[in-house]
């Protein structure tokens, strides 16, 4: 779990699941503001992932970064195995992108 870290660029925080994607189980980011569509994007193209939980809260993604997630959630990668999905105080989170998830 990561919050609070207010400084974390987003290419980091994908560098972190891309490097980690083999052995990440479980991923929370809190209160991250420069995190957005390049974590999304690490999570949709991290094919060895094998993500079993994922926590935001209080990030602010762009129309970009949560069409990312939406696809990412579509994925071979994901079907099936994302056992807890935890979205809180998401901005701009709507009906329509929590059934793409």
């Amino acid at each position: 779990a990561i919050g609070g870290a207010y400084l974390l660029k987003d290419e980091d925080s994908a560098k972190l699941v891309s490097g980690l994607q083999t052995t990440l189980q479980s991923i929370e980011f809190n209160a991250c503001p420069l995190l957005g569509v390049g974590l999304c994007k690490s999570l949709r193209d991290s094919k060895d992932l094998n993500l079993r939980e994922l926590s935001f809260e209080d990030l602010n993604l762009t129309n970009e970064a949560w069409a990312t997630l939406c696809a990412a959630a579509t994925s071979p990668f994901w079907k099936g195995r994302l056992e807890s999905l935890k979205l809180r105080r998401m901005e701009g989170l709507t009906d329509d992108r929590m059934q793409s998830l």
